[in-house]
């Protein structure tokens, strides 16, 4: 699945992240675990964010640490693309689910449009 942001485009096939201008992001481990969570459900509690990255173990997450990953993710992306209202994170915006060939439409229309 391929989810477009206005600040970045997520392949969860090829596991990589990209910026508004195509350049590949270090979004990788449970930061880009919440960020695929996030844009599949949109909203979510910490717990739930939380029971997502843990499975099905039995420990508790650790709420402090899932509270720290909006303020990665948007160091990384470059923008505030999460939100974290307690209990709650949240992408801030629109996500558009993608084929990839509506991604490859997009791209040469651009490309059209500039020339």
């Amino acid at each position: 699945m391929i989810y477009k942001h206005q600040y970045f485009k997520l392949d969860t096939e090829l596991r990589k992240v990209w910026d508004e201008n195509g350049k590949e992001l270090s979004l990788t481990g449970k930061g880009y675990d919440v960020l695929v969570f996030l844009c599949e459900n949109r909203k979510a509690t910490v717990d739930e964010v939380g029971d997502f990255l843990d499975g099905d173990s039995m420990k508790l997450p650790d709420y402090n640490v899932i509270r720290q990953h909006p303020y990665k993710i948007n160091k990384i992306v470059g923008h505030k693309v999460i939100k974290y209202e307690n209990p709650y994170l949240s992408i801030d915006g629109a996500v558009e689910e993608c084929t990839e060939d509506k991604i490859n439409e997009k791209i040469e229309l651009e490309e059209k449009l500039v020339s």
